[in-house]
Formats: C-alpha cells, structure tokens, sequence
C-alpha cells in the first residue's frame, strides 16, 4: 500500500514534469504491488515473555545490637524534639 501511495504523491507533485514518461501510471501501480520480502513464521515467537521470579528463600530474623537500639533511640528522639 506504502507503494502505491507513493506512486500517487509522486503524479501530485510532478505533474508538469513526469519522471519517467516511458512508465504509464498502470505500470508503476503494478511494480508498487509487488514487494520481495520474505515474511517468516511468526507463530515460534513465545510472546509474552514471562518474568521468571525467583524465591528469595528463609527470612533471616537477627536481634539488634546494644549500640544499634541505642542509635535508633536516640534517631527517635531526635524526631521528636524537631516535630515540636
């Protein structure tokens, strides 16, 4: 369909001056039509792709060291005095 189209703008704006007058409008309409591209199969393509997830395993539960509740004690405690 691009092809022809084409051969259409190219009549729309050359019509003072034809490019080729050796090819009648009939004969380029006909070459438009025929493209040689091959298409393939198109059926192998495993669409969509799925996301495969992975399992991040067992939660790994550990008690906070004595610094570390004192550091967030005091995080705490600063937020608190800002907010006033």
């Amino acid at each position: 369909m691009a092809g022809v189209l084409r051969v259409f703008r190219r009549l729309m704006r050359d019509d003072l001056h034809p490019a080729d007058p050796a090819r009648p409008l009939c004969q380029q309409l006909r070459e438009a039509l025929v493209d040689e591209y091959v298409r393939k199969n198109k059926q192998s393509r495993d669409y969509p792709r799925k996301i495969q997830h992975t399992h991040t395993g067992p939660q790994i539960i550990v008690n906070a060291a004595s610094q570390q509740v004192r550091q967030a004690k005091s995080f705490k405690n600063a937020l608190a005095v800002k907010k006033c």
